[in-house]
């Protein structure tokens, strides 16, 4: 079955007659079932088509391009399998990397498995020029060691830090989080590994895409922008889409994301949704705002204590399920905005339905 005729069947282009022998042999081969779900993927993601009056065989030249087209980013998809395949093994060798930085205090850069660079601000830009130097807070500049090296930034809770990689791609890391990611990409692929919780701004490239590795997701775009929360102590992965298109490994299969949906995972349980959102919701925390809608008090309560870098006890459990909804300007003290949640949802004296505690980490 030729894939030009695949094609037209996925985009409700063919004949009654063609979209039968193409379901008889899709069903006939497992190996035929993989190439059309290949293609499924190509067409949804890179949102080529085949015009309806291109029907015949000497218009073939415009179906190679479009096939060889398909067919880079069959490559990069494909590459996202291999990526799951030996996924442990690269994981734990980013997760070496982050092991002598993550209990530090401070924004943490690490160059090339050896240099450390701590910066006392409690938000910081980090990005790579032309010049093959680094570049923290448009000032402080870092030579780059010769070849491909894996860094790694650190953001202690607290602090935020705005980094701009070797593809003028954008990340906004929030607090408690880290990312590795190489100081110049491949041609044929840009990863990172994420933990903790960061917006990403994906520069496109039609032949590489940009993955970004979790210990529990792989996500994998083409140029979208999007935000992704690993939380290993919640055992919680979640990917929000704002623009473009994502695709990501699913309990059984490949998941594509459209704008203003979210994927969420439950570890604990391995249960996966998947469900239409306000984004605003979820990547407000980028402008130093806090946006919720019924959402439950702990949850809103675990992200302040991120931010602020303390532990908050509710005096009363049966607060912690209490749904809510509002914004909270990240700029006012945590004593304000604490009051102001637990006027909402209860009544008498706010003050002493809470302590606030330093935080270790």
């Amino acid at each position: 079955m030729s894939d030009e005729l695949l094609i037209k069947y996925i985009k409700g282009e063919c004949t009654i007659e063609e979209a039968r022998a193409i379901l008889s042999w899709i069903e006939k081969d497992d190996k035929n079932k993989t190439r059309y779900k290949e293609l499924m993927l190509i067409c949804s993601l890179t949102d080529f088509y085949i015009p309806s009056y291109q029907k015949e065989k000497k218009q073939a030249p415009w179906i190679k391009i479009a096939i060889g087209i398909a067919a880079c980013c069959l490559g990069v998809f494909w590459g996202m399998s291999q990526f799951v395949g030996s996924n442990q093994d690269s994981i734990e060798e980013y997760q070496a990397l982050l092991s002598d930085v993550e209990k530090r205090t401070e924004i943490t850069l690490k160059v090339a498995d050896k240099q450390i660079v701590s910066l006392k601000d409690s938000s910081a830009l980090i990005s790579y020029n032309n010049n093959e130097k680094i570049v923290i807070n448009d000032s402080t500049q870092i030579e780059k060691r010769e070849g491909k090296q894996l860094n790694a930034v650190f953001v202690p809770y607290g602090k935020r830090t705005k980094l701009v990689l070797a593809d003028n791609s954008i990340v906004y890391l929030n607090s408690g989080s880290s990312l590795v990611y190489p100081d110049e990409f491949d041609s044929e692929k840009r990863e990172v590994y994420l933990e903790g919780e960061a917006y990403f701004e994906v520069v496109k490239d039609g032949k590489s895409s940009f993955c970004v590795r979790t210990a529990y997701k792989t996500v994998e775009v083409l140029g979208t922008k999007f935000n992704v929360l690993s939380d290993q102590e919640a055992e919680l992965f979640q990917a929000v889409l704002v623009s473009g298109k994502i695709a990501l490994d699913g309990n059984k299969e490949t998941m594509i994301l459209e704008p203003n949906q979210c994927y969420t995972y439950a570890a604990d349980k391995a249960n996966e949704k998947l469900e239409s959102v306000d984004v605003s919701n979820y990547i407000s925390w980028i402008d130093g705002r806090l946006k919720f809608e019924r959402e439950p008090l702990k949850n809103v309560i675990r992200k302040l204590e991120k931010i602020y870098n303390v532990k908050i006890v509710l005096k009363d459990e049966n607060l912690d399920g209490m749904l809510i909804s509002g914004r909270l300007d990240l700029k006012n003290p945590l004593v304000s905005i604490l009051n102001s949640l637990l006027f909402t949802v209860s009544s008498g004296e706010v003050e002493s339905k809470y302590e606030i505690k330093a935080n270790g980490k």
